[in-house]
């Protein structure tokens, strides 16, 4: 595996839009390196995003399915 991603495979590997990567990065939730004008993503912050950002959704999912079976969410 690569240990460095252009911007535009660490959005296929999230499922994102290139410039949603490009916001991560800008904001360093992501980090990277410039190489004559081009990003290259490090693949272990790419990976450790990708774990806590599933980690944030399925905890989201299950307070929505709570609030569902509680009638507090249509």
């Amino acid at each position: 595996m690569l240990s460095e991603w252009t911007v535009a495979q660490a959005a296929r590997f999230l499922d994102m839009s290139e410039g949603c990567v490009q916001e991560l990065l800008d904001d360093e939730t992501i980090m990277f390196r410039l190489e004559n004008g081009t990003r290259l993503v490090q693949r272990d912050s790419l990976l450790k995003f990708e774990s806590e950002y599933r980690e944030k959704r399925e905890a989201m999912t299950e307070i929505t399915r709570w609030s569902q079976e509680m009638g507090l969410y249509d």
